[in-house]
């Protein structure tokens, strides 16, 4: 009999600084949805990916709570 788990997803907070204009932002989403990262103020590609940390339980855990 093969057991039946729940796997809990939580999305990714990415701090994204855009190469053309230096704009900074943060984002939450889920790493599968992220195909091209376009900055939306002068829709530059060159996007750079400077920290990524995952939300819910798995941050709360890390911190010791």
């Amino acid at each position: 009999m093969i057991a039946e788990t729940t796997v809990r997803r939580f999305p990714t907070r990415l701090h994204l600084v855009c190469g053309g204009c230096g704009r900074e932002r943060f984002i939450a989403i889920f790493l599968e949805q992220v195909k091209k990262l376009r900055c939306s103020e002068c829709g530059s590609h060159q996007v750079d990916v400077k920290s990524r940390d995952r939300l819910g339980a798995w941050s709360r855990r890390r911190r010791g709570r």
